[in-house]
């Protein structure tokens, strides 16, 4: 999606750029709960035993993924509000209004 708006932005700059902020954030709350994810593993498979420092570790990991993907699961309700179909509506919406301004001389209309 985010590169839709980054092509779409034209036709409603201010608002898609907001929007596209917003995606972004859900972006890297996701790649952020995923990094959390890939280094948990790493942890787990480096020490072959228990121990306090590690369980501290996995807990902070856990919990801050657990931030990550309350936020991400909220901001993405909101993103995908929509349906497809409604939000392609919407777009072409835009576009369509875009395009007809793109062929109006504002001079001329007085």
């Amino acid at each position: 999606m985010r590169y839709h708006l980054e092509l779409l932005r034209g036709t409603w700059p201010k608002e898609l750029k907001r929007f596209a902020k917003e995606v972004d954030r859900l972006v890297d709350y996701l790649s952020d709960d995923h990094d959390l994810a890939m280094l948990r593993e790493r942890v787990l498979e480096a020490s072959q035993e228990s121990g306090t420092e590690q369980e501290t570790l996995i807990a902070l990991i856990d919990k801050r993924r657990a931030e990550l993907q309350a936020r991400a699961y909220f901001l993405g309700e909101r993103i995908y509000a929509e349906n497809p179909e409604a939000l392609e509506d919407r777009f072409h919406k835009y576009w369509k209004v875009w395009r007809s301004e793109q062929g109006v001389n504002p001079l001329a209309a007085k």
